[in-house]
């Protein structure tokens, strides 16, 4: 992965940061998910998609920040 291997030029560690937002909550409209489950699929896609992409184990730090 190129990001990788420019880290690595400047001895860094490559650091991926996964942000979740809160999903919106409007009064005057019903729920259109469930944010549990809207959660779960993002941590899901997550792991399935994006961190394999980073290489295996300790190739990039790996965060995962969730907003309140």
């Amino acid at each position: 992965m190129k990001a990788q291997r420019f880290a690595g030029l400047f001895g860094g560690v490559l650091r991926a940061v996964h942000a979740v937002e809160p999903v919106p909550v409007l009064p005057e409209v019903p729920p259109l998910v469930d944010t549990a489950e809207f959660t779960a699929l993002s941590h899901e896609r997550l792991a399935q998609d994006i961190w394999p992409l980073l290489g295996p184990g300790g190739g990039a730090h790996r965060s995962l920040r969730r907003r309140l």
